[in-house]
């Protein structure tokens, strides 16, 4: 009875094992890798522990039936004259020994099944972790290209404002320059048609006082012409009164007319 409890024990004991393994195990392959790895890790743990156990089972169930051989031995020997008890004695340890047999042989079957499993989902989760890591360096190669090309476009953005920036400065330069150049070419107009217009006012000027001054000098001779004039009309008269004082003589207003007649004729003679 001890033999077919310590059995019942270590199956217990594995079935206990063996749930804790599969409760431990991912329910989906949705899970990360590193959850699969540390899991697959922690089962080959549980199997060295399980192995460990089954394997002193075996020890224990070795040494037990070495003391039920001895043990049947001697009560074959010290039961000789009572051989229907040793028979089913014996006959009772050969069916513990069979279950026995029976039970390890499956236990064997389902831990090599067992073990199987795990060195797939091992060699899967190795696939996994190497696609993983695969996808990883892909990954960091994509990251650096697209951190250079940042970089070069940062850089050609910045080679192309501080060309525009050039640009517009020589432009702003060249405003500069040509706007200056204007002002100087109108101030240089406003001063040459300001000496122009002081010119010709000048020029007007001296003109007018020409003018004026040559009609005063005109108005000068004739007077000077006006007075010899009269001088000669006078004296024309008083000859004429010498000469003829039955004539008589002119009245003013024909002398003024006569006068003036003479004085226009001399003005256009010159």
């Amino acid at each position: 009875m001890s033999s077919v409890d310590s059995s019942k024990n270590n199956n217990e004991v594995a079935q206990t094992a063996t749930k804790e393994d599969s409760k431990k195990e991912p329910r989906n392959g949705s899970q990360s890798s590193t959850y699969d790895y540390n899991s697959q890790i922690a089962a080959g743990k549980n199997m060295f522990k399980k192995n460990k156990i089954l394997a002193q089972s075996r020890e224990e169930r070795s040494a037990k039936k070495a003391s039920r051989e001895s043990l049947l031995i001697e009560g074959h020997e010290s039961y000789t004259g009572r051989p229907g008890h040793n028979l089913l004695s014996v006959k009772k340890d050969y069916s513990i020994l069979n279950n026995d047999k029976v039970l390890l042989s499956n236990r064997l079957i389902m831990l090599r099944k067992e073990e199987e499993k795990l060195m797939k989902k091992i060699k899967s989760t190795k696939e996994k972790a190497k696609n993983i890591l695969e996808v990883k360096h892909r990954n960091e190669i994509k990251f650096k290209e697209k951190l250079e090309k940042e970089k070069q476009e940062e850089k050609e953005t910045l080679i192309k404002r501080q060309k525009i920036l050039k640009q517009r400065e020589q432009k702003e330069k060249a405003d500069r320059n040509k706007w200056k150049q204007n002002l100087s070419q109108k101030l240089k107009n406003y001063h040459e048609i300001r000496d122009q217009r002081v010119f010709a006012v000048q020029h007007k000027s001296n003109v007018r006082k020409k003018v004026v001054l040559e009609n005063q000098l005109k108005r000068d001779r004739v007077k000077a012409q006006e007075s010899r004039i009269q001088q000669k009309l006078r004296k024309r008269d008083e000859d004429r009164k010498k000469r003829c004082p039955k004539i008589k003589s002119q009245t003013k207003s024909q002398q003024r007319l006569a006068l003036w007649r003479e004085r226009r004729k001399k003005f256009w003679n010159g």
